[in-house]
């Protein structure tokens, strides 16, 4: 086997593996800000959620008072 089909082989299997690596790039990439986005969402959700319930236990804590005095 010639020196230069030896190459041409080598070079064949590096552009093969280049392109299954940005092949899997480029699904952890998505994945990655697939998840992301999930957890800016979430952050929101529970800042939303705690303010709600911060409002519901004043409000209950106001009523409270209201009654007992």
């Amino acid at each position: 086997m010639p020196p230069d089909d030896i190459s041409q082989i080598i070079l064949d299997e590096l552009r093969a593996h280049r392109e299954e690596s940005r092949e899997r790039h480029d699904k952890i990439e998505t994945r990655v800000r697939n998840v992301e986005s999930w957890q800016s969402n979430a952050d929101g959700k529970i800042t939303v959620f705690g303010l709600v319930g911060v409002f519901i236990g004043g409000f209950i804590s106001w009523i409270t008072n209201l009654f007992h005095n």
